[in-house]
């Protein structure tokens, strides 16, 4: 999403995006047709970084790949320049990572289709770290990335002072020339929205909206319940929309792999072809060894090693046994340079090759790869990253893809017989069940990092099951043996062919039934404590749980979407309160209802890894879950009033549908108690009559439930007024956190909130304050202020505010920079439930706070001493003159803001509310 472009003062890390650049022209091999996934960081990079406001997701790829095949422009618009790539970002960078540079004359850009002419001096670069999944896009052009950043810079010279001074001026010409371009179309824009035939029109632009939308839907719901068969009619719909897992039939995995095989075979036979060697990665101090076994499917081991080229974040060498390959591997590796090669003469075997070029490595941490496998950019430093987060964490595996696109295995079971089950096969890659960290029984030897002295003191792998098979299992076996943890990380991502080092699928096969045997005898006793095998016991198999992990140990969380703190709605505290259960050792599994999908990065940069997500599902996909899952969770904590609503229907449908699992309606507030404040302050009788009735509805909602959670007293004693006899209080959780801006540096006033429901309280405050307000306000301040609304705006009434000095940011992942920019924090909000978490986040960050009394009377601070409180408008405009315009007052408030933030909020506190909340 792209927002308007925050002010600028300059060069600024608030306002200049990160440009990387490549130092001469792709190769001309490289084409579209090629292979796609290894330009997919790439493209991702162009979009978080450059961000010009005419690029979406697939705009992005569509760039790159015209750029690669040749062509100058985006194929739907101009080419993008600079200042494109200025403007919209929403990626401030800290100033000391950046670097002015000129491109000499007759240096040409990479990527025809991105422009930074600056003028007849040069083209001016700004480049930071360059992100090392851009030395990924191409075997043929990773020595020439590599060639030009170490040192970043080489060949190039720093501008002079002067001329530094040149270009910073002439940017900010072009930033000016842009912002005036852009307040002359609001200025157009606001003359449209003024005119009688926009008026005219807002039915049938009313027609077009999401609102609207999803209204009607639940009106037709309601409808088709009342009828005889209604009910029937939508558990039908429900199950023939399908959840998102897999489809019920895989595509052909024979035949993906003939053509994967071919694709690979051709690869190598033009690589052959040439004289270009194929450098890999050999650091002089290497934190990871990589160990290859290889005996023949030289075009399985080509595409192996040529991954492995392009691998740059994490300092590495790579180790080849090759087992007297008989096929094109010799002279394949003729023409590879950087490995240590330990050639054999007899066909060791998987094992034996395995605890031969263990003790040959240099890195304090090996990793096992299959030669038929290819590990995707940024695999090997994810899993690096979680091997190094802990001291009892032995090994670490991935998620493993086959050639048809569907998981091979997402971590592995080892049952009571020594049968092994890798779990998730068949399903998407990004299934919900195969994107969350946990301990396993083991991982697949195709991809198994671990620190190479423990392998060591266990003599290495057991040679009993030489030559091949079993031997990872029986190590990462002995690894839980000696208190060490085996952990499945999502993030480490391998494509692996299946069989392919092995001489047949059959051979491979009957290797396995053997080495079974062997390994059910050798572990009998401890494998008296796994789970038999059969239908379901996958789910209670699939992860191994901690001994000491507090009860409840399985935990349910419904509600209606990602808790992304951005958002707003209460799903900041949503997103705390899961962070605590997690934290704890527990095991959450979050179900969306309402927005089922989510981007995985967001998902969880917002959420802990070790999280379960069921993605994809959504409230039609409930019923089958909640079925699938009966009896496996202690606990389940159901958030808002409809969620509720739709679990008591579910409930009262089948019997013992949460099997033994403890209910926790966790309410927040009485919602219905909004609805009945706005119909009060609009003096609307009949929606009055309407929101006291629901009011009673709401509250009957949580009879199934044993517990109920509120954020406040006030909340609580509604429940506690309507019989609810256990009712218990969970608020925010803040640790202060003031910026450090100084009163006089700071300008303008900021507004946080989600702005997409025209009923909403956010939508009435911000509408209220532009126009009841900001006029007021305008007559009392000499120099001009405006408001910075950060926050999704789709509400189509926000158009009538357009240039009223109401700047719209959109959705921000850091507010940290705008509450240290601004002055004075504002919420207008005339009808609320609960307790405003915006007011407590402003406050915590040091802003200080003009609010409604409203808000003042549930956070239950005073006017003047911790904020200032007014309800009308002429009241309110003279509290943020008075807060804007005073030194004194303003630190003094901000000060015993934090205070109050500090007591009312403090993360011991949450974190003992949370515990309560869940004792029986």
């Amino acid at each position: 999403m792209h927002s308007s472009p925050p002010p600028h003062d300059g060069l600024s890390a608030d306002v200049l995006a990160q440009v990387a650049w490549l130092s001469r022209p792709l190769p001309e091999d490289v084409r579209p047709e090629g292979d796609r996934r290894a330009f997919v960081p790439l493209v991702r990079w162009l979009l978080l970084t450059l961000a010009p406001t005419e690029v979406t997701l697939k705009g992005a790829a569509q760039v790159f790949w015209r750029a690669v095949a040749g062509e100058t422009r985006p194929a739907d618009g101009p080419p993008l320049h600079l200042v494109d790539c200025l403007e919209g970002s929403e990626h401030p960078l800290d100033r000391e990572r950046l670097a002015l540079w000129v491109l000499p004359p007759g240096r040409d850009l990479p990527i025809p289709g991105l422009a930074f002419d600056l003028g007849p001096a040069g083209r001016v670069l700004l480049t930071g770290a360059l992100p090392a999944a851009l030395n990924a896009v191409s075997d043929g052009n990773l020595r020439a990335v590599s060639d030009l950043c170490l040192p970043l810079g080489r060949g190039f010279a720093a501008p002079s002072d002067a001329e530094t001074a040149r270009l910073r001026q002439r940017i900010d010409e072009l930033l000016l020339d842009r912002q005036e371009e852009r307040r002359r179309f609001e200025r157009t824009l606001a003359e449209i929205y003024a005119s009688r035939s926009w008026r005219v029109t807002a039915p049938l632009r009313l027609l077009q909206g999401a609102g609207l939308k999803q209204r009607v839907k639940l009106w037709l719901r309601s409808k088709l319940l009342a009828l005889p068969l209604g009910a029937a009619l939508l558990a039908l719909r429900r199950r023939l929309l399908r959840p998102q897992g897999g489809s019920a039939q895989a595509p052909d995995l024979l035949a993906a792999k003939a053509a994967f095989r071919a694709q690979k075979t051709a690869a190598l036979t033009d690589f052959m072809a040439g004289d270009t060697p194929l450098r890999l990665p050999r650091a002089a101090r290497p934190e990871v060894s990589i160990v290859l076994v290889l005996w023949n499917q030289a075009e399985l081991t080509h595409a192996c090693l040529s991954a492995l080229a392009a691998e740059t974040e994490v300092p590495l060498e790579v180790v080849i046994v090759d087992n007297a390959s008989t096929d094109a591997t010799s002279a394949l590796l003729a023409r590879v340079e950087g490995v240590t090669l330990l050639p054999q003469s007899d066909n060791l075997g998987f094992l034996r090759a395995v605890n031969l070029a263990v003790p040959q490595c240099r890195a304090p941490r090996v990793v096992l790869l299959n030669n038929d496998a290819v590990m995707r950019p940024g695999s090997l430093a994810a899993a690096l990253a979680t091997l190094q987060s802990s001291p009892d964490i032995g090994a670490v595996g991935g998620r493993i893809v086959l050639p048809n696109g569907r998981l091979q295995e997402a971590g592995s079971i080892i049952w009571r017989d020594g049968s092994c089950l890798g779990y998730g096969r068949d399903l998407l890659p990004e299934a919900g069940e195969a994107m969350f960290r946990r301990d396993v029984d083991y991982a697949s030897g195709a991809f198994l990092l671990f620190n190479r002295d423990a392998f060591e003191a266990m003599g290495g792998l057991d040679d009993r099951f030489a030559p091949a098979y079993y031997e990872e299992t029986d190590f990462c076996l002995r690894l839980w043996q000696r208190g060490l943890r085996v952990v499945y990380e999502p993030r480490a991502v391998i494509d692996h062919f299946e069989f392919g080092s092995a001489q047949k699928s059959e051979t491979a096969l009957a290797l396995q039934q053997r080495n079974q045997g062997l390994f059910e005898q050798k572990h009998r006793s401890v494998l008296a404590g796994h789970r038999t095998a059969g239908s379901g016991q996958e789910l209670w198999a699939r992860m191994r749980s901690g001994l000491s992990v507090p009860k409840p140990a399985r935990i349910l969380v419904i509600d209606d979407q990602v808790p992304l703190p951005s958002l707003g709605a209460g799903l900041p505290r949503a997103r705390d309160i899961i962070t605590h259960l997690a934290g704890t050792g527990r095991f959450v599994t979050f179900y969306p209802m309402a927005v089922p999908t989510e981007d995985w990065d967001k998902t969880y940069a917002a959420l802990p890894p070790t999280v379960e997500v069921a993605m994809g599902r959504g409230r039609s996909g409930l019923e089958a879950f909640l079925e699938a899952r009966r009896g496996y969770y202690d606990a389940v904590l159901v958030s808002r009033p409809h969620n509720m609503a739709e679990l008591g229907r579910l409930m009262a449908k089948h019997a013992g549908l949460l099997g033994a699992a403890t209910l926790i309606y966790d309410a927040e507030a009485v919602f219905a108690l909004r609805e009945l404040t706005r119909a009060r302050l609009f003096d609307l009788t009949p929606a009055i009559q309407q929101a006291e009735r629901a009011v009673g509805a709401e509250l009957d909602l949580a009879r199934p439930a044993r517990r109920v959670l509120t954020v406040s007293e006030t909340e609580a004693a509604h429940f506690r007024a309507a019989g609810f006899a256990d009712v218990q209080i969970v608020g925010h959780g803040l640790v202060p956190d003031p910026t450090p801006r100084p009163f006089a540096e700071r300008h303008d006033l900021l507004f946080v909130g989600r702005l997409t429901d025209d009923h909403s309280p956010n939508v009435d405050s911000l509408l209220w304050f532009a126009r009841e307000i900001m006029p007021r306000l305008r007559a009392l301040l000499p120099d001009r202020i405006d408001l910075l609304a950060c926050g999704r705006a789709e509400a189509p009434s926000l158009r009538a505010i357009a240039g009223q000095g109401i700047g719209f940011i959109g959705e921000v992942d850091d507010l940290r920079p705008y509450y240290d920019r601004s002055r004075v924090f504002v919420a207008p909000t005339r009808f609320a439930g609960g307790i405003p978490h915006k007011v407590h986040e402003a406050a915590a960050h040091g802003l200080p706070v003009v609010c409604t009394p409203l808000l003042a009377q549930q956070l239950g601070w005073s006017s003047d001493d911790t904020v200032l409180a007014a309800a009308d408008p002429d009241g309110f405009a003279a509290a943020i003159a008075r807060l804007y315009t005073d030194t004194e007052l303003w630190h003094r408030l901000r000060s015993h803001a934090l205070a109050r933030v500090a007591e009312d909020c403090s993360p011991a506190l949450f974190a003992e509310r949370v515990e309560a909340a869940l004792r029986f």
